[in-house]
């Protein structure tokens, strides 16, 4: 060893000493180079990654919101659906008139007239009369009232009856009678008298 030490001239301490200091350095470079790299690459990744999760939540957010948005506009749409049958904006007082043809006939009741009376404007909807002329017993009469109520989908009111007894040998408990059948129809709004002109000012018609 005295020999190796008196070729080299570096003693044996020392050679451990630059031996250590060389492997630290080459493991500051590959800690530098190959694994702070990869650090780095695993943060960014990382931070890619909750990027992402963040971008998953909102879009699932966003899209339990457009469910129930999309949702809440068919339950709005049917519910407009059910008001129009109810309280429709046009007249279609031909179609009413057959709705009650219909309905007498189911209950047995004899129409022998359907008129049509004169419309009646309130400020928010319009009265449909019609007069109705029968025949049929009491048990026709009351059965034909149940079925307008349950079967048909627009409110109608049943006003002035009237009754007279029309017996035959035949038919003893036969009546004549007349009832005012009214509908309503949802008043159209009617536009604004006045005008807005592109300077905001307003003026009539």
């Amino acid at each position: 060893m005295a020999g190796l030490d008196s070729i080299t001239g570096i003693s044996t301490g020392r050679k451990i000493a630059v031996a250590a200091v060389l492997c630290a350095a080459i493991g500051a470079v590959y800690y530098f180079v190959m694994y702070r790299s990869k650090v780095d690459e695993l943060e960014q990744a990382n931070v890619s990654l909750d990027s992402v999760q963040q971008a998953n939540r909102r879009a699932r957010e966003d899209y339990q919101k457009y469910e129930k948005l999309t949702a809440d506009l068919v339950a709005a749409r049917q519910e407009a659906e059910q008001l129009h049958k109810q309280l429709p904006t046009t007249r279609d007082i031909e179609n009413f008139m057959s709705q009650i043809n219909t309905q007498a006939k189911a209950a047995g009741l004899r129409l022998t007239n359907i008129v049509p009376l004169e419309e009646e404007e309130s400020e928010y909807y319009v009265k449909l009369p019609i007069k109705l002329e029968f025949r049929g017993t009491y048990h026709q009469v009351f059965r034909f009232f149940a079925l307008v109520d349950r079967e048909i989908e627009r409110p109608v009111n049943m006003e002035n009856l009237s009754l007279s007894r029309d017996e035959t040998d035949e038919e003893p408990n036969l009546l004549r009678g007349t009832v005012r059948a009214t509908t309503f129809m949802a008043k159209e709004r009617q536009p604004d008298a006045q005008q807005t002109t592109k300077g905001g000012r307003r003026r009539g018609r």
